[in-house]
């Protein structure tokens, strides 16, 4: 009988609470990160962001990363 390995691709942040949740379930699962998620070098972009968030329409997060490192913006502003 072959085993199901799977390898979670997700940021190292996220990856492990995947893993412990896949191996509970009884699956062979391990963390292979194959992206690093990390602030942006210049947050000139956020803080207009924060400014100007009031006249904005719609704002779109693709991620939780993102979210994440959005509002951690507006208190370093």
């Amino acid at each position: 009988m072959n085993a199901l390995r799977v390898l979670v691709t997700r940021p190292a942040e996220q990856a492990g609470e995947w893993v412990q949740r896949l191996r509970a379930e009884g699956i062979d699962a391990f963390a292979l990160p194959l992206i690093g998620i990390a602030p942006a070098f210049d947050l000139a972009p956020l803080h207009d962001a924060w400014r100007t968030l009031a006249e904005r329409a719609l704002v779109m997060f693709v991620s939780p990363n993102a979210v994440a490192h959005f509002f951690a913006a507006s208190s370093s502003d």
